[in-house]
């Protein structure tokens, strides 16, 4: 199989980076091992950090797309995002370690759906033309350098 571009894995980066490229009239092939987007087959529920600078980047919500300020990238997401206003750890010797933004006063993350935000990016890439090999296990690859 020869394609131009293939990017291996259809879990957010890859499916970003499968986006951005359609939108710039380049059609990447994906690869992925799973049959499907439709279902994750665990409970998946992740987390957005809101503190500027958190892995080198600002991560705004703007309407329906969250926008990582530094790096210009923008993400579709219409589903649900649930603010967090203080998280408590709890160490076996009983510290307490809280994790709040502005005393509370301001979400420090945000919970969203992750199979939401990757199902959207998958009709997003289909809709823009991308192709999918889903089922498919990359075992090996080569870069020819052309």
């Amino acid at each position: 199989m020869k394609k131009d571009i293939v990017i291996v894995g259809a879990g957010p980066a890859g499916l970003m980076a499968a986006l951005k490229l359609a939108e710039r009239g380049i059609t990447p092939t994906v690869i992925e091992m799973k049959n499907n987007m439709d279902k994750l087959n665990r409970a998946c529920s992740m987390q957005f950090i809101i503190d500027d600078e958190y892995e080198a980047d600002i991560l705004k919500i703007d309407g329906q797309k969250l926008v990582f300020t530094k790096c210009g990238l923008e993400v579709p997401y219409t589903g649900k995002l649930v603010p967090l206003y203080n998280k408590y750890y709890h160490s076996p010797k009983d510290h307490i370690i809280r994790f709040t933004r502005n005393n509370g006063k301001d979400p420090f993350s945000y919970k969203f759906d992750k199979q939401f935000l990757l199902k959207s990016l998958f009709d997003a890439c289909t809709s823009k033309g991308v192709e999918f090999m889903m089922g498919t296990l990359v075992l090996g690859g080569k870069d020819n350098g052309d």
